[in-house]
């Protein structure tokens, strides 16, 4: 495995050139080494910029015939407390949420929460989510106080091979669907997710007090 620390724009380069050895190593496709490459550039641009730096740590991983690339991106961001002082400063016209930039669900209904509070219009900006992440971000942004438009576009966007489908469109209005179905609202291909699995670990759930 190989990490890189990001505190400047040189580790930014260090990262792209990291993940371009290890998708070298991993024997992935010229068109698949591009794609790493590119992701990997920007989720360390996104932990600089926005997360006050952090670490990369990239590492090439089997599956069978399968090789693959694993990149795990940590920052330093300092979490929701900035949103409640910029929200008291009038620094904030608006606030674009990411679910991956803040820590997921719980954290982001939060800062939904102290936004809305504060009378602040939100709009919900995707990142590299597959349609998982993609379904959640709509179910967010179809509650009250995102009022911005979305940052949206479908999985399909990003990748070819994705874990739900169909997927959302987005209409000729510039629209979206929200799904009615429970859980996610989208299926999950069971046999893309096994496929890509490196390790399973089932943890029991404690059975509920009467």
């Amino acid at each position: 495995m190989t990490q890189v620390a990001i505190g400047d724009d040189g580790d930014v380069v260090r990262v792209r050139q990291a993940a371009r050895t290890a998708a070298v190593e991993a024997k992935l496709s010229l068109v698949d080494q591009t794609k790493l490459v590119t992701a990997a550039s920007e989720l360390a641009r996104n932990t600089l910029v926005y997360g006050g730096g952090g670490t990369a740590e990239l590492e090439v991983v089997a599956n069978g015939a399968r090789n693959g690339v694993r990149a795990v991106f940590r920052d330093d961001g300092p979490g929701i407390e900035d949103v409640e002082r910029a929200l008291e400063l009038g620094a904030c016209r608006n606030v674009n949420l990411k679910p991956g930039r803040v820590g997921g669900v719980r954290q982001s209904l939060e800062v939904r929460r102290i936004c809305a509070a504060a009378g602040v219009p939100l709009w919900c900006g995707g990142m590299l989510e597959s349609g998982v992440g993609r379904a959640l971000n709509l179910a967010l942004c179809s509650l009250e106080g995102f009022t911005d438009p979305a940052d949206m576009s479908p999985a399909s966007e990003l990748y070819d091979y994705d874990l739900v489908d169909p997927t959302y469109d987005v209409g000729p209005d510039g629209t979206i669907a929200v799904p009615e179905a429970p859980g996610l609202g989208f299926d999950v291909t069971g046999a893309r997710v096994a496929a890509g699995t490196l390790r399973r670990v089932e943890v029991p759930v404690p059975a509920a007090r009467g």
